[in-house]
């Protein structure tokens, strides 16, 4: 409905008529009251585990009680009389039996009954289609009903029979604002190189909205063989400009001056650090090495040799012990010389405190890092790292894509001086190999001789090429050239960007599209607000209902004998859901107290009760009312008070329980034996032979007294007596059941 508000609806789809809600829709609120009298739900098919053609007779006035344990099948029952009745729980499916092969109908059942005295008739439900009005006079009681609920912040509120609609219309708005935010395009702006902000198509493409039409974007993408032609000529004019430019031209002149010179400065540098008398002493350096780990390695064998753990002097253990002392002077006791060996030194790599041994571990550590040998294998090593890095450096110069493209262009210049460099680089690179290979001790390959410098061919060429970009600046007059250059070129910029905007024309035209569909869509969500359900419902709640609950909720729990409990009721309204937030009466001034720290789980569902007998009696009609397990979470006393509140309600219409609660069946069961007039009609439903909800008349076996127990066996043995003479398969069954 709201796509078609605003023109989303798809072509051909008529969106559907809204319904507004009307009495008959919901439990206890009938399109017009009758006094109804249920008498009896049959013919249950394809409800849970219960046989088909079950049926379930209720009490034609005052109390039935129907008891059934866990799993027993009570519930489908239940779930029957919710559906059918309209009860707020909506959620809750009923099931065929799953464990059955046979592919079940939908869930139905009949059910019989009176209505104002007349004569009897059935009504027949099936789950999915629209039940009869009628039975929206059966008011269901369950655990979406009037109910304390308690909320993120913690805080207990008192939330209305039937005020759920705004609670659910919020839901709903929603859940269509994240539908229709999901289905709205977010089309990404659009660019092309050739479409540049400067240009009049680059102002159009950068400037589309909602608003821009159609025809704005056809007509500047409209592109004729006369403007190709245009294109073409200034794309020439442009060249010869370009190629007959003195200051481009000695700006070429200029950049390969300073290419050529970096190869000149690259082969220097190679001649001076590759040189056979450099060779000589890094070959001095790797054997002043070699010498230095000997010493360095008897040293430590001399003096390591006791130590619990092999490797003590090695250079990787050289290594650990430096950076530990780098860690301890800048970290750990920067005030401290390395290492710490005091009462409250630690070591710096296990963090633990120093023993003795410890302690003459690390000063022997600092003796021998200290020692001559040490000394002499550290100014070797150093000496070798900064002629490594060195030749590192020269080697991270040398880059062949750079050298090799200079070499390449000084062809087409000059091919002898070319060839000379060429051949000096390639001697270069293989003895900077053979360095490498060298200087890590690695093995070495043949030493190429540096052959000819090629630095007087490049010195030469360089000193040309500088007279070359000299001549070249004295012939430019910039001006006029630089004018008409700036205005060629902003034609030519324009007419690509005219021709690019009319080769996507397309595409833009469908990003057009999808602007204009995501404005659509950004209003269809803000049309989701949810500002005025929750005005709405705040408004129904404290205008029609607030002083009559709260005073008929004080009566219901006077009757539960929960008086004690808070009752002011404040009418407040949130995100579409407005209830009456409980308040404790009595509190110091000034206190802020959740209500959720005072009342239990028990006092809530009182409340929830009270809520409802309330509402009920709002109603002002004595039809039917169904509870499904009403005393759950609560204690003997108000299970006591529960079951002695709905006796005296069944005086004034019938009253259905659903109840696993042994307990409170027997306390339904003695309130309504001390209370005259009233009818108290108790079943047990039970699972026999792999079939739930089988319905026995009376109370449960261990809910009966022994007088009951007896005057049962004799009714059941009576029963099948007379299978003995008809079927002995049956008979034998029945009396193992009746023996148990």
């Amino acid at each position: 409905m709201l796509k078609a508000d605003h023109g989303l609806r798809p072509d051909g789809v008529t969106p559907p008529t809204p319904q507004p809600l009307e009495k008959g829709m919901v439990s206890g609120a009938p399109t017009s009251k009758a006094s109804v009298v249920l008498k009896a739900m049959k013919d249950l098919r394809s409800i849970n585990r219960i046989p088909d053609g079950s049926a379930l007779p209720i009490g034609h006035k005052g109390l039935t009680a129907i008891y059934g344990e866990n799993a027993s099948g009570k519930s489908g029952y239940a779930r029957v009389l919710k559906r059918a009745c309209r009860a707020r729980d909506t959620q809750e499916r009923i099931l065929p039996n799953v464990y059955s092969a046979t592919v079940a109908s939908p869930a139905r059942a009949t059910f019989k009954l009176s209505v104002d005295g007349g004569s009897d008739r059935e009504i027949r439900w099936e789950d999915g289609q629209a039940s009869d009005d009628v039975l929206t006079n059966i008011t269901v009681f369950d655990s979406k009903c009037a109910r304390v609920i308690v909320d993120e912040k913690n805080e207990a509120t008192y939330l209305p029979y039937g005020t759920h609609v705004f609670e659910e219309l919020v839901s709903l708005l929603r859940g269509v604002r994240q539908q229709l935010d999901a289905e709205k395009p977010k089309p990404e702006p659009l660019s092309w190189p050739e479409i540049t902000p400067a240009t009049e198509p680059g102002i159009i493409l950068s400037g589309l909205t909602y608003e821009t039409q159609k025809k704005e974007v056809e007509d500047a993408a409209a592109w004729t063989d006369g403007d190709s032609e245009k294109l073409k000529n200034l794309s020439k004019r442009l060249a010869e400009l370009d190629a007959n430019d003195p200051v481009k031209q000695a700006a070429q002149s200029k950049g390969f001056e300073e290419r050529v010179a970096s190869l000149k400065t690259y082969t220097e540098l190679g001649a001076s650090r590759l040189s056979d008398k450099c060779l000589g002493e890094l070959r001095g350096m790797v054997s002043a090495l070699v010498e230095a780990e000997k010493a360095v390695e008897t040293a430590s064998h001399a003096t390591f040799q006791d130590e619990p753990l092999p490797g003590v002097g090695k250079s990787e253990w050289q290594i650990l012990y430096s950076a530990a002392r780098e860690y301890s002077t800048k970290h750990a006791y920067p005030d401290d010389a390395f290492p710490v060996v005091g009462d409250d030194g630690r070591c710096v790599l296990c963090m633990q405190p120093l023993n003795e041994d410890a302690r003459q571990r690390l000063v022997r550590f600092k003796s021998f890092m200290e020692e001559a040998a040490k000394k002499e294998h550290e100014a070797a090593r150093k000496a070798l790292d900064t002629a490594v890095e060195r030749i590192e450096k020269l080697q991270d110069q040398g880059a062949e894509d750079q050298h090799g493209n200079t070499i390449r262009e000084l062809k087409l210049r000059d091919r002898v001086a070319a060839d000379t460099a060429e051949r000096y680089m390639l001697a270069i690179s293989s003895r900077l190999e053979y360095f490498v290979q060298l200087s890590s001790r690695g093995q070495t390959g043949d030493l190429l001789s540096l052959p000819a410098s090629p630095v007087d061919a490049l010195t030469k060429i360089i000193n040309a090429l500088e007279q070359e970009a000299v001549s070249f600046e004295k012939a430019a007059d910039p001006e006029e050239r630089d004018k008409l250059k700036d205005t060629l070129k902003k034609m030519k910029a324009d007419l690509l960007a005219c021709r690019c905007f009319s080769e996507n024309r397309e595409k833009i035209l469908a990003y057009l599209a999808d602007v204009k569909t995501a404005h659509k869509y950004d209003l269809a969500i803000a049309s989701t607000d949810t500002t005025a359900a929750t005005r709405k419902g705040k408004d129904v709640v404290s205008g029609a209902l607030t002083p009559q609950l709260k005073d008929a909720i004080q009566s219901e729990l006077d009757q539960f004998d929960a008086g004690h409990l808070p009752l002011n009721l404040r009418a407040s309204g949130s995100m579409g859901e407005t209830s009456h937030q409980l308040e404790l009466r009595g509190a110091a001034p000034g206190r802020k107290i959740n209500l959720t720290d005072v009342l239990s789980e028990g006092e809530q569902r009182v409340v929830a009760l009270a809520g409802f007998f309330a509402e009920v009696g709002l109603g002002q009609h004595s039809c039917p009312i169904v509870l499904d397990d009403p005393v759950c979470s609560l204690d003997h006393h108000y299970r006591a008070k529960i079951a002695e509140r709905l006796v005296s309600e069944s005086k004034k219409r019938q009253v259905l329980i659903f109840t696993h609660d042994i307990a409170f069946l027997s306390d339904l069961e003695e309130k309504a034996g001390r209370t005259e007039g009233i009818h108290f009609t108790p079943q047990t439903v039970l699972y026999q032979n792999d079939a739930a909800g089988v319905l026995t008349q009376g109370m449960p076996w261990h809910a009966m007294s022994t007088k009951r127990r007896l005057e049962h066996l004799r009714g059941t043995l009576n029963t099948i007596k007379p299978l003995s003479d008809t079927d002995q398969v049956e008979y034998d069954k029945e009396v193992t059941l009746l023996y148990c």
